[in-house]
């Protein structure tokens, strides 16, 4: 059996900068578990210019953004102008690359597979936790971080109520389009319909 001190469920941005902090910042083991290859979900973030610089994202960068503006279903729309390039729209899938690439430099240990389910059922702190992947292996670890996003694992194994929300907001950088406005980053807040 495979033991680790880290296991992360989740191989987008979440996992992946959570990867890159422990491997680079510790002598901790950490294996990340992805069923498909990283960055796989489409997903198009905006993050502000301090995570671009501080995990070395440059090359993901798809447009940077000196505005950023909020609607609300209600009709109302909030603006804040920064004044600078403070928001970056990113490119998912190189991103997500450069961060496991780093991260792999730094002992991190990708298993091509899924999590299947833990035991004991109701995890105890003072006991170790044994994660079981679909091609027959299980992973003993301390630590699991559930950084699947909107699968919510965790929230499945445990069956509790599933969030609404997750852990990054999916977005789309549109192109051959009329935009008056190329330097606002803008957020349409989710209703009962969206």
């Amino acid at each position: 059996m495979e033991k680790a001190d880290v296991v992360i469920v989740g191989g987008g941005v979440a996992g992946l900068a959570v990867a890159l902090t422990l491997c680079s910042e510790s002598n901790l083991d950490v294996v990340l578990v992805e069923e498909r290859s990283v960055g796989s979900n489409r997903a198009v973030p905006a993050v502000f210019q301090e995570v671009i610089g501080e995990f070395g994202l440059e090359d993901s960068v798809l447009r940077y953004y000196t505005q950023f503006a909020f609607c609300s279903p209600l009709g109302p729309v909030a603006r804040f102008d920064y004044r600078w390039e403070a928001l970056a729209a990113l490119d998912y899938r190189r991103a997500c690359q450069v961060l496991y690439e780093q991260a792999a430099v730094h002992g991190l240990e990708l298993r091509r597979v899924r999590a299947v389910n833990w035991s004991p059922a109701t995890p105890d702190p003072l006991q170790p936790l044994f994660v079981h992947l679909d091609d027959g292996s299980t992973i003993q670890t301390q630590v699991l971080i559930d950084a699947s996003g909107q699968a919510q694992w965790a929230a499945r194994q445990l069956q509790i109520r599933l969030s609404p929300y997750h852990s990054i907001c999916h977005g789309e950088l549109l192109t051959n389009c009329s935009i008056e406005d190329t330097f606002t980053l803008w957020f349409l807040a989710a209703d009962g319909q969206y």
